[in-house]
Parts: structure tokens; C-alpha cells; sequence
């Protein structure tokens, strides 16, 4: 999350909470559920973290569950 004020951000209340995210987020709905996918959106996650996103979509149906798995593997990196 940023701080607020921070450039290209925006606020979104959680509960009461304030939480400042980016305001262009990387989705990770579309393509075969396969390695060379999985490689595109490892890099495009990676590539999207340096330039200050904060937000990364997926949902369980999205690429039959690929999509969180390279999402994981790809923070798990990058700690």
C-alpha cells in the first residue's frame, strides 16, 4: 500500500480502514493456463511492482486457479 498524497494514488475504504492503493492495478484473467503464460505474467507482475503498482486482480476461476499460484510464486521471489 502507499502512503497517502503519494502520486497516482488513490484512496479506498476497507472497513474503516484507510487504505491507499495505486490507481491502475494488473489483472490476470486472460490466457492459457500453462508455463509459457505463467512466464508472461511473472514478468509482467514483476515489471508492474517496480513501477508502483500495488493492486494485482485474480480470482479463483481466472485460468483455473493459475493465476494466484504464479502470483504467489512471483511475490515469494521477489521477498
Amino acid at each position: 500500500a502507499r502512503t497517502a498524497g503519494q502520486a497516482d494514488a488513490e484512496a479506498v475504504d476497507l472497513s474503516g480502514e484507510r487504505l491507499v492503493l495505486s490507481s491502475i492495478g494488473l489483472g490476470t484473467r486472460l490466457g492459457a493456463a500453462d508455463a509459457e503464460t505463467d512466464a508472461g505474467y511473472a514478468a509482467s507482475i514483476r515489471r508492474a511492482l517496480e513501477l508502483g503498482c500495488d493492486l494485482l486482480d485474480a480470482a479463483l476461476v481466472d485460468r483455473g486457479q493459475a493465476s494466484e499460484r504464479v502470483i504467489g510464486r512471483t511475490l515469494a521471489e521477489l521477498v
